[in-house]
């Protein structure tokens, strides 16, 4: 496939009702070579996705050993991180291999949209796995009973629903543009700095103080455990002839 040179003009621009795709962000300058080596990446990236997370899928899906709660999270974290590979980053070899954007707004925003989900439902999937293992690690008694088939599903549900409505206010808040630079559409905050810390915050600090908060509960109780196992060396060994 040829990938047009894009320091032979400037990246295409598209006026539309909500403003000019392409017209506010500076255009590059990348030698035709660096153009075409991300594109030789972006194809490698997209195949190693599909192929990788499908593999997971289908592992969990038609294997009974692995159908756990735990692993229906990884499932799900699975399918986050395939949608960009299905729908943006197609679209940005298209961009890549024209040197700019001649698609609708609309699909601009859907890319946008994707992709926002694509990342905070990794991250928000990535959390439902720490807090799935602090329960199984530190609750143990309980895990059961919090994580049945039924509650699974449920937790399932509401991890995607929360990842839609932090992605949300990013279509009506922040603008969304084609960025030249990187061949896609992006968020813009620049015009909204309280959103920008607002967004930082919900979707990452939050996320890993959960995630840190869950691992250390984690790792403080496998420490216990040991310490108590070194302390009384000969209990387990006592206790089957009892």
């Amino acid at each position: 496939m040829e990938v047009s040179k894009s320091n032979t003009g400037p990246t295409l621009a598209v006026p539309t009702p909500f403003g000019c795709i392409g017209c506010k962000l500076p255009q590059p300058d990348y030698p035709p070579a660096v153009v075409t080596f991300i594109f030789c990446v972006m194809v490698i990236t997209i195949v190693a996705d599909l192929v990788g997370n499908s593999m997971v899928i289908l592992a969990v899906t038609r294997n009974k050993k692995l159908r756990n709660s735990g692993n229906f999270f990884v499932v799900s974290l699975s399918v986050a991180d395939m949608l960009v590979a299905i729908y943006p980053y197609p679209l940005m070899l298209h961009a890549m291999s024209i040197g700019g954007w001649d698609l609708s707004q609309f699909q601009c925003q859907l890319i946008g949209f994707i992709t926002g989900l694509s990342v905070v439902g990794s991250i928000f999937n990535i959390v439902a796995i720490a807090i799935n293992r602090y329960c199984y690690i530190c609750h143990s008694l309980q895990y059961e009973r919090i994580f049945s088939v039924r509650n699974t599903n449920v937790y399932l549900v509401i991890t995607w629903v929360m990842a839609i409505l932090a992605v949300l206010p990013n279509m009506y808040i922040g603008t969304i543009e084609y960025d030249p630079r990187t061949y896609t559409c992006i968020f813009n905050y620049l015009n909204n700095p309280v959103f920008t810390v607002t967004i930082v915050g919900v979707h990452f600090v939050l996320p890993l103080l959960v995630v840190a908060f869950c691992y250390v509960r984690i790792w403080t109780k496998v420490l216990a455990v040991r310490d108590a196992a070194r302390q009384n060396p000969d209990r387990q060994l006592a206790e089957p002839t009892s």
